[in-house]
């Protein structure tokens, strides 16, 4: 066990890498792009609300968790579900970089038409 004392401060870093590289910078950099007009206003503010109170939460939830499951264990978890984000990310997240807003929506509606023609027909 003593040889492993540097996971911990490993697995913050991951998370730290992870976070900043995956879920962090989604609801800052995409709503305006995701979003049409006519409902980018209301969407924005469900998203931003929504990440402030997932950040309150995992802040009020952190410490009982570690003292559950213990430290070693809460810092694995974490720098999991964060690498699981940045493949989630990379997979599913379209680029978007060099297009106008109207591609964008254009190549949004188009996946959307792609997912309905690929359920299956009742």
């Amino acid at each position: 066990v003593n040889s492993m004392k540097w996971l911990p401060l490993l697995s913050v870093g991951v998370y730290i890498f992870s976070f900043v590289a995956g879920l962090s910078n989604i609801p800052w950099a995409l709503t305006g792009e995701m979003f049409p007009s006519n409902v980018k206003m209301m969407a924005t503010s469900l998203i931003t609300a929504s990440s402030a109170f997932i950040a309150f939460a995992s802040v009020k939830l952190f410490p009982n968790l570690i003292g559950l499951i213990g430290k070693d264990f809460m810092f694995l978890c974490c720098s999991f579900f964060s690498c699981l984000s940045v493949v989630f990310t990379a997979l599913v997240v379209d680029e978007t970089s060099g297009l106008s807003f109207a591609q964008i929506q254009e190549l949004l509606n188009g996946r959307k038409r792609k997912e309905v023609l690929l359920q299956p027909k009742k």
